[in-house]
């Protein structure tokens, strides 16, 4: 078996986004006495322990058979359909994003992204407003009234929100992703290929509602989250 040094795309980057932020962040979100300051604060560490994870997956000097994606994403779900990035009439150029999320109430933070459209990684990168260029993956956070923290995935044109502090209490069993979808998409930087896929509950419990917007979030406290 011939070694590879692999870079690994949305399976890692979907890991890190909904499931594996770090335990610095992790007591940040659980202090419900923070001030605006200390959320820009918490936020930035959020950005940090995300590039610090994928770099040190690229750079570290391991070798392990390259992952299949189609592969692995069948193990944990139904496949409904698969796109290639580059071709993909469902993505977003970075002012489409940045409009389409500022018209949603996401203006406060900055959107990133971390790969180019050919599925080459990059470090982190603020969009512009000026550039018609795409991405497959868009990052943003929101920070509800009550000080809770969401992260706003857009991939492939499709709205995920993560409630960062939901996902962490520490009797939930599966973390959840607010969707507008009954199917979460995911980005392969391999292949460079899209993929909807239908999750088992035993992996990532998908809440639908009909529009992830400011005023949506600002009603899912972590009540209403289990009421979904």
């Amino acid at each position: 078996m011939e070694e590879t040094k692999v870079k690994i795309g949305i399976i890692r980057v979907f890991i890190l986004t909904f499931l594996m932020i770090g335990t610095t962040t992790l007591s940040a979100c659980k202090d419900k006495n923070q001030t605006a300051e200390n959320q820009e604060t918490q936020i930035e560490e959020i950005n940090n322990q995300e590039e610090s994870s994928i770099d040190s997956d690229i750079e570290d000097d391991y070798s392990i058979e390259p992952i299949d994606a189609e592969a692995y994403l069948s193990e944990i779900g139904e496949i409904q359909e698969q796109y290639d990035a580059a071709s993909s009439e469902k993505n977003m150029t970075e002012k489409e994003v940045l409009d389409m999320l500022s018209e949603r109430g996401f203006g406060d933070y900055p959107v990133q992204t971390n790969y180019f459209l050919d599925g080459e990684y990059h470090d982190a990168e603020e969009i512009s407003q000026e550039s018609s260029e795409k991405h497959p993956i868009y990052e943003t956070y929101f920070v509800s009234a009550d000080e809770s923290v969401w992260s706003i995935s857009v991939i492939n044109g499709a709205v995920y929100a993560n409630p960062i502090m939901y996902n962490f209490q520490e009797d939930l069993k599966v973390p959840i992703v607010i969707s507008e979808t009954a199917y979460m998409t995911s980005y392969d930087n391999v292949t460079n290929q899209f993929f909807e896929v239908i999750l088992d509950d035993s992996e990532i419990l998908l809440k639908v509602i009909p529009r992830i917007d400011a005023e949506s979030l600002e009603k899912l406290t972590i009540e209403e989250i289990d009421k979904l």
